[in-house]
């Protein structure tokens, strides 16, 4: 059901801790989706989702907790990338 890619973010000049992201793909058919995981891959989200869709709407889910602690960053990636 899960399959995981890593890849290398070249900006970190191949450095492991900051410069991988691991996809993990959930494999659901026609409903499949990405999750990305990695160190530093937040204000670069909309950069990353920009291969992996041509509409320009989405939404974020989240809570209060995790909301205060990171909404204005996903936030900032998404618009810098005209989402």
């Amino acid at each position: 059901m899960f399959q995981t890619f890593n890849h290398r973010d070249t900006a970190h000049n191949g450095d492991m801790d900051k410069g991988c992201m691991e996809t993990v793909e959930v494999d659901l058919g026609e409903r499949s989706y990405p999750i990305f995981i990695g160190n530093g891959t937040l204000n670069k989200i909309g950069k990353t989702l920009e291969g992996y869709t041509n509409s320009r709407t989405l939404a974020i889910v989240t809570n209060p907790t995790v909301s205060d602690l990171y909404l204005e960053e996903v936030k900032g990636s998404f618009e810098k990338s005209k989402f």
